[in-house]
């Protein structure tokens, strides 16, 4: 299950990959229900402002803001599958070809959370982002692409200090 890396079915091109991994000493269910909280993800990115869902009542469909330096990104993602309290893919739906995937897998003392994404990011055009005068989006995707990877890491920082700052009891409950 989380040793595998997702299917890039949908993705056409050369691709970028980022996986990374935390031990949490909290139980699959605590770490799963804190991954799927997508709107809760601001809190623990440097650079993602908001998350929200759209009017789907099934709340499968996000909507994320991103800001970096002078630049402002909206996309959207959609979770394709959910196996609680185990894995969660999705796919960003709009101008960005990329799919990711959480997975949480049970280990003797907690948990360990994995987080993978591959993206293209020769398919984010110039009219999906506002450029300031004399930046071209080459420049913006060479910086964003070691932005991504480093992001991911603080996130899955973050989420870990999160989840194990509970306490255990929490887990039980």
């Amino acid at each position: 299950m989380g040793g595998t890396l997702f299917c890039r079915a949908r993705l056409r091109s050369i691709v970028n990959e980022i996986a990374v991994s935390r031990d949490l000493n909290q139980p699959p269910p605590v770490v799963f229900d804190t991954v799927r909280d997508f709107q809760a993800y601001p809190r623990y990115s440097k650079y993602l402002q908001s998350v929200s869902a759209t009017a789907d009542t099934r709340a499968t469909e996000y909507e994320f803001q991103f800001g970096w330096w002078k630049l402002a990104y909206e996309t959207q993602a959609q979770v394709t599958a959910c196996e609680p309290p185990h894995t969660i893919d999705w796919t960003i739906t709009q101008d960005l070809e990329a799919e990711g995937r959480w997975v949480v897998e049970e280990r003797s003392d907690g948990s360990q959370l994995h987080f993978q994404v591959a993206y293209d990011p020769d398919s984010l055009g110039s009219d999906a982002v506002s450029l300031p005068f004399g930046v071209s989006l080459d420049w913006v995707r060479d910086r964003a692409t070691d932005l991504i990877e480093s992001e991911a890491k603080r996130v899955l920082d973050r989420i870990a200090r999160a989840v194990d700052d509970r306490p255990k009891s929490e887990a039980i409950e």
